[in-house]
């Protein structure tokens, strides 16, 4: 275990990570899924991630907004009177987010597009 720790804190150290640069914007999930199963997940989320460090996350019912970051390839958010939460950012283009969260022990992929 040691020893895998120690490979992985070298691969994130040789790794210059996510250019935050790219996130900025809005963006709508297409496509939520539990990565082990493969079965899709219906919830809404759509995400605002402002130049300013502030974001907002729209699930539907209810609204998340507070202060983002990235940290190697990890996006950090910390909502207003929370704790600080993390998922891993798997790809980025000028118009696809590809990032993974563990939800609960079960490791989800999200999806989404850029509003334009």
């Amino acid at each position: 275990i040691i020893w895998s720790f120690c490979i992985a804190l070298m691969l994130i150290a040789c790794n210059d990570g996510v250019d935050k640069q790219r996130l900025y914007g809005t963006w709508k999930t297409i496509q939520w899924k539990t990565i082990s199963t493969d079965q899709k997940i219906s919830n809404q989320l759509d995400m605002t991630l402002e130049e300013d460090g502030q974001y907002v996350i729209d699930y539907g019912s209810l609204k998340e907004q507070g202060k983002w970051w990235v940290r190697g390839d990890f996006l950090h958010t910390k909502e207003d009177g929370q704790l600080e939460m993390k998922v891993k950012v798997m790809e980025v283009t000028s118009d696809t987010l590809v990032i993974h969260m563990n939800r609960g022990g079960a490791l989800e992929q999200l999806t989404l597009l850029r509003n334009k």
